[in-house]
């Protein structure tokens, strides 16, 4: 029985910024012992003749004790220690010895700053340096070094106690994550691509990393002159000057700080499209592996229907195994004779998956790699060799084993035929009904050593010109814009394909000098998933080196992609929900007759446009991240160390569409001892305030969230009230989950509670995780409450929160809210670009006619640059690829408008004289004020789920008297007086509710939590079960549900 205590002591020391005012301690407990009570004994002098003094814990938890030590503005420096009383024996225990006391150290505003440090060593060698101030508190440098091999920077910064985040190439395709705490530890053999340094003294943290470009790459790497080196490797004949990026902000931006990487922060993601929906993908990879047929792939179909799954699945990728290859190297456009076991072509096979159970798959993709196969070409196939085939030799990655790759060449088309080679092969998979491509194997690019057919040909060169060819090929042949339709990028962990910028084609749109074309791609940012692995620690690292890949992934532009998952696994769910965090499609790679229906239900659910078909639910935009409150350091070392319970991995996901955000968490520990102890280790940790807050901070600038109502966008209000929730699974799967915690946060101020470091933000929650794959995870869910406008001052304070799709890992991601003053129901969360942000024209993917209409609508788009070039580029491109079918669709839409206006030049002939009638709008009396904008109505609820939808209703009544009457009303009585409820424009009643299997709408009264202020509100839990409407045919078919919450009209 042992007590686990953090901070630890064994003479360590804890470094605190100067803002600091308090410093929280926490001690667990394995296993209840009610006989056990922890003390924290306090020491504000260093001298011999000390005063101590104890500060108790309180439990808040049966394992779990909290303490808090107010810091002395005048007192800089405090050693603490920890002991034991046995309420039974009164026997006193204390921990460690005098020498092992540990000690706070708050620095002073006169303390250096280890940022500036690191910042002048890179100066040092520097030829040139600019500066831009993307927020008063975070700042992007540019920093020029002139063309040499190895830049070593101050080996005096092995001296300084930076905390690290390193992101290195340990194998040839793949970058892993990496906390260190000491720059001695970087690499000396292995590539740091992107490096994390942050000052726990100042609460600062810099992300640095050398930029590569077309004739380069740079990497960082320790040697013995430095810690801190900088290694480039140019092409053939250009030594072009070196480019380091560095930017420093406060240590809780760790994502946004990534996003001014690439620019992603300057743009908000575009919700004015309208979200639709997609369902879940099946891989053959570890469903089938490589050798595998076609008559298999609808085998397992038929055993996704037989499971009820079948009307789940959207899409089909038809993983290695499928091409015409002569041992490992590519030999023809089309499938193999013994994977067409049931076809006779690789345009019937897929046709036979499309029409396989009623056309339920609409899209079928297919791998293939870079080289065209794992080794290159065929050189002895005819077709191969119209493209002028050259020969290769390779490099050796020193992550590989010691003997070199083989084969030790391989053979690829001659950069002059590049492109007729890729518009051929993406030309064929076109027109045989492949609708997208999962490319492999494209960091194995940087294997290219020489050409021995050519030696004057640059791999370099001919690396790049292959990565932005296939750029361009992609969008022409799999469709531009459509988010089914794109390709996956695997096994592309490359500097040349993350950290390379281009040259900017216009002055003048950004304030550095290039840009980084990631938007959109989705990328596989991990090893892949191992389903056969015996050991717990394989789908623990899995989980934990997304989350940190995801960081750097969305700080680059991309869409992060966790890889496939079986929903049958045993480790499914803890997987499942980790892909539910990410926008990119999710594939299940399930064996026959290993599947789970349930599990799949969290995943997905029913649309309301076509009940019978699923859709998934989750994330809509980019993906969650690991919070940097256990990503640098020792808290992120903890997360996988078995000798300490404490750390879980966080990832927030922020959901401004519906008003909150989401944090998963996970037990990532590494096993210590046999598998049966890795299952049985327990880890905790504390959600703070300052988690929440960086959870609900999207990528954007804005200093605030854009939360989903006026009300709540306001700039005179900077502060919202929070519901944080977990949910639990019930025992009887025929019920809802029911809410297994709630914490209510009034006034809580996002930009204050970022800004607190991470030892002294107050905690909300915490949480103990055990080792069980079903036990390891959880979600918490953050809501806003959002008020019901008040009439008078007696009306009660009404305060609504939605918490989303309650049976699903991500539901808050299946709501959007709406203002009940917008009759069309549209989300006021939609983006509305500031006048200096470039606006993309809702005419892309339109035509001309389109296009000219809407800038006479809107004449700013037509001023953008920006915008407009692209715009007209595609609209031409697409006049000269098909000048006939373009004609055509031009005058459709000609005609369209003109019928559209006459028929609104009829309605206003016919019917404006009705308006002379109407009495015209009473002035307002003379010195009145007039009425600003007014808050909205009610609030609008949207969900193209029929799902079973939760929402919080908190009524603070204006006098104690009015709380809870023993002579008063019930209280659902209460509630139906208060607000009204309209589903799709049809009202409900909210009388007393029958049995929850029964009530479209069912009530739960929810006991107040003991942080809320006295007299406490009245919490009613009100879950919405749409299913029971549509059986009874009480609403008509719409694309989604409508449920808005209003108070009566008086």
């Amino acid at each position: 029985m042992e007590f686990h205590f953090n901070p630890t002591i064994n003479n360590q020391t804890i470094t605190i910024p100067p803002s600091s005012r308090c410093v929280h301690f926490y001690a667990f407990l394995l296993e209840q012992n009610n006989q056990l009570l922890p003390e924290i004994w306090i020491s504000e002098s260093e001298e011999q003749q000390q005063q101590w003094r104890s500060i108790r814990f309180n439990q808040n938890h049966p394992f779990l004790w909290h303490a808090s030590l107010q810091l002395n503005p005048n007192n800089c420096n405090y050693q603490f220690t920890y002991r034991l009383i046995s309420e039974s024996s009164n026997q006193i225990t204390w921990l460690g010895t005098p020498s092992q006391d540990g000690r706070i150290n708050r620095t002073t505003t006169t303390t250096t700053n280890q940022l500036d440090l690191l910042l002048n060593a890179c100066l040092v060698q520097s030829t040139h340096h600019s500066i831009t101030h993307i927020q008063p508190d975070i700042q992007y440098h540019r920093i020029t070094f002139s063309a040499q091999d190895e830049i070593h920077l101050d080996k005096q910064l092995a001296e300084i106690p930076y905390e690290l985040l390193a992101f290195e190439r340990s194998k040839p395709v793949w970058f892993t994550p990496r906390p260190l705490i000491h720059l001695t530890e970087l690499s000396t053999s292995l590539d740091t691509v992107l490096l994390v340094l942050a000052d726990p003294s100042h609460n600062r943290l810099a992300v640095m990393f050398p930029i590569s470009t077309k004739q380069q790459y740079s990497t960082i790497r320790s040697t013995s002159t430095s810690p801190l080196t900088i290694c480039t490797e140019y092409s053939k004949d250009i030594h072009s000057p070196i480019t380091l990026v560095l930017i420093t902000g406060p240590c809780s931006q760790l994502s946004r700080m990534m996003a001014v990487a690439s620019g992603a922060a300057n743009h908000s993601p575009n919700q004015s499209q309208e979200y639709t929906p997609r369902g879940l993908g099946y891989c053959t990879w570890d469903s089938l592996g490589p050798e595998y047929k076609l008559s298999q792939v609808l085998t397992i179909l038929d055993s996704f229907q037989a499971a009820g799954i079948d009307q789940t699945l959207d899409r089909v990728l038809l993983d290695d195994g499928w091409q015409d290859v002569s041992g490992r190297a590519l030999a023809g456009w089309d499938a193999n004779k013994t994977w067409l076991d049931s076809s006779s072509s690789l345009a019937s096979a897929i046709q036979a998956i499309r029409d396989h159970h009623r056309q339920a798959i609409k899209f079928v993709g297919v791998w293939i790699t870079i080289t065209g196969y794992w080794h290159g070409l065929d050189p002895e196939s005819e077709l191969m060799r119209q493209f002028q085939l050259q020969k290769w030799t390779l490099r050796h990655h020193p992550s590989s084993d010691a003997t070199p790759p083989s084969p030790v060449h391989w053979f690829l088309p001659s950069r002059a035929q590049l492109r007729p080679f890729w518009n051929s092969y993406f030309g064929y998979l076109k027109s045989a009904g492949v609708d997208f491509v999962k490319i492999d194997n494209q960091a194995g690019l940087d294997q290219l050593l020489n050409c021995e057919s050519d030696a004057t040909e640059d791999p370099s060169v001919y690396k790049i010109t292959l990565l932005d060819l296939l750029d361009e090929l992609i969008p022409l042949h799999f469709g531009q814009g459509d988010p089914d339709n794109k390709v996956i990028h695997s096994m592309a962990h490359s500097p040349h394909i993350w950290l390379r910028e281009y040259p900017l084609v216009e002055e003048g749109c950004s304030s550095s000098s290039s840009r980084v074309e990631n938007s959109q791609k989705i990328m596989r940012t991990s090893d892949d998933f191992f389903p056969d692995l015996s050991e717990p620690d394989g789908h623990r690292w899995h989980i934990l080196s997304n989350a940190f890949m995801s960081l750097v992934a969305q700080g680059r532009g991309f869409i992060p992609d966790f890889d496939m998952t079986m929903s049958g696994h045993e480790w499914g769910g803890y997987h499942a929900c980790m892909r539910a965090f990410s926008s990119a499609p999710i594939y299940l790679t399930d064996r026959r007759g290993q599947h789970s229906l349930p599990l799949v239900e969290q995943l997905a659910a029913p649309l309301k446009a076509n009940p019978s078909r699923r859709a998934v639910v989750q994330a809509r935009d980019g993906a969650g991240v690991v919070l940097s409150s256990c990503a640098l350091g020792q808290p992120a070392l903890d997360l996988s160390s078995a000798t300490t319970p404490w750390g879980l991995l966080k990832v927030g996901l922020a959901a401004p569409y519906a008003g909150g955000a989401l944090v998963g968490l996970w037990n990532v520990k590494q096993k210590q001892g046999s598998s049966e102890d890795a299952l049985s280790t327990k880890a905790v940790d504390i959600l703070t305030a300052r988690d929440i807050a960086e959870a609900m901070l999207s990528l954007s600038l804005d200093d605030q969230p854009k939360l989903s109502t006026k009300q709540a966008m306001s700039p005179e209000r900077k502060t919202s009230n929070l519901a944080v929730v977990c949910l639990r699974k019930s025992q009887d799967s025929a019920h809802d989950p029911a809410i297994h915690r709630l914490e209510l946060l009034s006034d809580f101020e996002m930009k204050a509670e970022m800004d607190v470091p991470l030892r002294s933000s107050r905690p909300v929650v915490e949480s103990v995780l055990d080792g069980t794959p079903e036990g390891g995870y959880e979600v918490w869910r953050i809501a806003t409450l959002f008020d019901l406008p008040v009439e008078t001052p007696e009306d009660c304070v009404i305060q609504v929160a939605s918490l989303g799709l309650l049976n699903q890992f991500v539901g808050l991601c299946g709501v959007t809210i709406s203002s009940g003053d917008d009759t069309r129901g549209t989300s006021i969360s939609r983006h509305l670009p500031a006048a200096d942000e470039h606006q993309e024209s809702p005419a892309r993917g339109e035509g001309l006619v389109t296009y000219m209409v809407d800038l006479l609508r809107r004449p700013g788009v037509g001023k953008d640059t920006h915008c407009r070039k692209p715009v007209l580029k595609k609209l031409l491109v697409q006049l000269a690829r098909h000048p006939l079918r373009t004609i055509v669709t031009e005058l459709r839409t000609l005609g369209r408008l003109v019928c559209a206006g006459l028929s609104s030049l009829l309605l206003f002939l016919l019917f404006s004289p009705l308006t002379l009638g109407r009495p015209a709008r009473p002035a307002p009396p003379a010195g009145a004020h007039e009425v600003g904008p007014h808050p909205p109505e009610s609030l609008v609820f949207e969900s193209p789920y029929s799902a079973s939808l939760g929402f919080l209703v908190l009524v603070h009544h204006p006098t104690p008297s009015a709380h809870h009457r023993d002579d008063g009303p019930p209280q659902t009585t209460q509630l139906a007086s208060a607000i009204q409820i309209h589903i799709n424009g049809h009202p409900v009643s909210l009388s007393t509710p029958l049995p929850r299997q029964q009530a479209p709408l069912s009530i739960q009264i929810l006991d107040p939590t003991p942080s809320l202020p006295s007299p406490p509100p009245d919490i009613f839990f009100l879950r919405f079960n749409p299913h029971l409407l549509t059986q009874s045919h009480f609403v008509p078919t719409h694309q989604s549900w409508s449920i808005q919450i209003l108070r009566p009209k008086k």
